[in-house]
């Protein structure tokens, strides 16, 4: 019987072992790039449940689903056993790999697509130049052909040929609104 919950307890120890090293994940993350505190707060509790969720399946399959307490202190021993020990190791490791990287991806950026960037730029301005210059010259040419247009004789129902017809043949707008008016 003591045997037995020796071994639980060990058992629960190594369980509280790896979920510190899952929470080691989450805290990677959290290294590697900003999070808002809403984020934190939902990693965090998806670290509770998935940690539940390992208890509750650990209960039921070495405990026969009887709730015991000392694996509870068997886990939290483990977790803390873990932040204790490799933790400290990892979170260092991880905050120098995270150095390294962030300083190889700046130097690339510096020297591949910051030039690149640069160049697209540049070419975004002088063709910006060359066609605002065409689109200015082109809405000019539109704006001076409205004004040739031949006006256009206002039209009611067929009635525009009838007095086209009475005033001879050619008129303009101010005759037909005239002669619109009387009849």
């Amino acid at each position: 019987m003591v045997y037995d919950q020796t071994i639980r307890f060990l058992m629960a120890v190594g369980l509280g072992f790896f979920l510190g090293l899952g929470y080691e994940a989450f805290r990677f993350l959290r290294l590697s790039f900003p999070h808002k505190k809403g984020m934190v707060f939902a990693e965090d509790l998806l670290f509770v449940i998935l940690a539940a969720a390992a208890t509750f399946f650990f209960f039921v399959r070495f405990t026969d689903g009887l709730f015991r307490t000392y694996v509870l202190f068997g886990e939290g021993a483990g977790f803390l056993l873990y932040f204790l020990t490799l933790g400290v190791l990892l979170n260092r490791i991880s905050q120098a790999v995270i150095r390294v990287v962030t300083f190889l991806l700046s130097g690339l950026y510096r020297r591949i697509f910051s030039p690149i960037g640069r160049g697209f730029r540049y070419i975004a301005v002088k063709s910006a130049a060359l066609f605002g210059k065409a689109i200015q010259k082109w809405g000019n040419q539109q704006k001076a052909s409205k004004k040739r247009l031949k006006k256009r004789i206002p039209m009611l129902y067929n009635k525009r040929t009838d007095i086209h017809h009475k005033l001879g043949g050619s008129c303009d707008e101010t005759e037909i609104s005239k002669n619109d008016r009387h009849h």
